[in-house]
């Protein structure tokens, strides 16, 4: 906390710092007391640490429908010598969920595990803990990394996407792109591959290094940067309109105020076990939280849903009395459908942000939930179906 403190002084003055330095040379002493200088304004600089978010990463739709998903109630059968890899990886597709597999964590370490009848995130809270890993979200892509970062790259995420939000000035749309690299790309090679894919200058060389093939989902620049250079103990921040490389910072929390509405039901009592530093009353509108990524998700996630519970037939069947929609974004339509009854959302990832932002236009009364779907789905040209208890989004199969 020292460093940062002085970081801040030396951002904040002209003036140069000295400290005392018994030297028989002046010269040397002087020298000394630059090259002191010099590191601490060139170490790690968190400008935005005691700014209150104002872009929140997790309030993003998909990362939403992630930490939904992961709320969700599973029950997974049990695992004996299997690559940790090639599990999490088809396990979460199950889910409509990409996970990232940190650098620091050997994918290919044999795991045995049982799993009870508990949340997605808790089973594979119990997976990496065999590996002595971490899981975490960073917008909608599920993340295993070491304890000791994790929470840490969470907030870096975080961080940055406000950063690029407010220099753009747009908070009506967000920017998100699909990523996918070979086999034995270099993290050098990958960074250069953001570059382009973004249009924006980010020169920096990474250590050597092979990574496996991979894909990230439609997701931010933030995400994708965070991921990247969180393995090598690194994270971007966005200032005077340029982009810099420091040394991963250390802290977890982060500030931001939720409106009442966006919490789960039980947000406000956990929120006062917490104790935010800006205090709370429990009338008001407007909710101050300060802690990390894991507080911030799990306030913002709906209860989860049994695997026993009845979601199917019997919801296709239920009558709606009448459902209007006027130019609206197809995503919203079906985000609407779902929080009205309690359902979660799972876009295929092969279905572009400009998809779900198309205008669709309805006006139906005395409807079963299977018509409108299946209605929802003919105006916007995708496949949209109900699974155990999951509203399903995916292209039409040609």
């Amino acid at each position: 906390m020292a460093v940062n403190h002085r970081e801040s002084i030396c951002q904040r003055t002209n003036s140069p710092i000295y400290f005392p330095i018994n030297s028989p040379s002046p010269n040397i002493g002087k020298l000394i007391r630059l090259l002191v200088f010099a590191a601490i304004c060139f170490a790690t600089v968190d400008i935005s640490a005691n700014e209150t978010i104002r872009y929140n990463l997790l309030l993003l739709s998909n990362s939403r429908q992630a930490n939904d998903q992961l709320q969700r109630t599973v029950r997974m059968n049990a695992w004996e010598n299997v690559p940790l890899r090639t599990c999490i990886e088809g396990q979460l597709a199950s889910f409509g969920l990409t996970c990232w597999i940190d650098r620091r964590v050997d994918a290919n370490q044999l795991v045995s595990v049982e799993f009870p009848a508990t949340t997605l995130e808790q089973c594979l809270q119990k997976i990496a803990a065999t590996v002595g890993a971490q899981v975490g979200l960073v917008e909608n892509v599920v993340v295993f990394a070491p304890a000791e970062q994790l929470a840490s790259m969470e907030r870096a995420a975080v961080l940055l996407h406000d950063q690029l939000s407010r220099a753009s000035g747009d908070s009506s749309s967000v920017r998100q792109q699909g990523l996918q690299w070979p086999m034995l790309v270099t993290p050098t090679e990958l960074l250069a591959q953001i570059s382009r894919l973004w249009d924006v200058e980010l020169q920096n060389s990474l250590p050597h290094d092979l990574m496996a093939k991979g894909k990230l989902p439609a997701c931010t620049l933030a995400t994708q940067l965070t991921l990247l250079l969180g393995g090598f103990d690194k994270q971007v921040v966005f200032a005077d309109h340029k982009f810099a490389f420091q040394t991963l910072n250390a802290a977890s929390d982060w500030q931001a105020v939720y409106a009442a509405d966006e919490l789960r039901p039980d947000a406000i009592s956990l929120i006062a076990k917490q104790k935010t530093r800006n205090g709370l009353k429990t009338k008001q509108r407007s909710l101050p939280v300060d802690g990390p990524s894991s507080f911030h998700r799990k306030l913002l996630a709906r209860p989860s849903t049994g695997p026993t519970r009845d979601r199917g037939g019997k919801l296709l069947e239920r009558k709606l009395s009448s459902f209007v929609a006027r130019d609206k974004p197809v995503a919203e339509v079906v985000e609407h459908i779902a929080n009205n009854l309690d359902l979660q959302v799972s876009w295929d990832e092969r279905i572009a942000e400009s998809v779900k932002q198309q205008l669709i236009s309805l006006d139906m009364k005395d409807i079963r939930l299977e018509e409108l779907l299946a209605q929802v789905g003919t105006a916007a040209r995708l496949s949209i179906k109900l699974s155990s208890g999951v509203i399903v989004v995916a292209p039409i199969e040609e």
